[in-house]
């Protein structure tokens, strides 16, 4: 082995060695993150995170708080479940205003695009599921 080698050899180790802890590292740091947002989805997270937040004197606060967030969180369930219906609505009405200017294959890849599973619900059996992936439309860079 010439003289060189071996340092290099050693370099080389170091950096992959380096790029390994920092990936998984970054992956750890996201996974924690994206369960930390899943979490206030939840009944009950976004309460338990502003009463963390806030950090009730007593009882009786912690109930009198208690009681607006969750009232607030009910509002913003029926304001999130709207939108999601005018999301659908606008998302239809324009479907059917590209519908004649695309091809077959071009509207094929479309509906099957809408028609994948929204995220929410069945997000987690997706997450969970590895061999459940929504298929996504390859990138047209030409007309058909």
């Amino acid at each position: 082995m010439k003289p060189r080698t071996k340092p290099a050899l050693i370099l080389l180790a170091t950096l992959l060695v380096g790029i390994l802890i920092g990936s998984l590292s970054t992956s750890a740091v996201i996974n924690s993150r994206l369960e930390q947002i899943t979490s206030l989805r939840t009944r009950g997270g976004f309460s338990d995170v502003l009463e963390a937040v806030i950090q009730p004197t007593d009882a009786e606060q912690k109930a009198q708080i208690r009681a607006v967030v969750e009232r607030t969180g009910a509002r913003m369930g029926d304001l999130y479940r709207e939108g999601r219906k005018m999301r659908d609505a606008i998302g239809d009405s324009m479907r059917a205003e590209l519908k004649p200017l695309l091809t077959p294959a071009q509207n094929q890849r479309l509906d099957a695009w809408f028609e994948r599973p929204h995220r929410g619900a069945s997000n987690d059996r997706r997450r969970s599921d590895p061999e459940h992936r929504p298929d996504r439309p390859p990138p047209d860079n030409g007309r058909e």
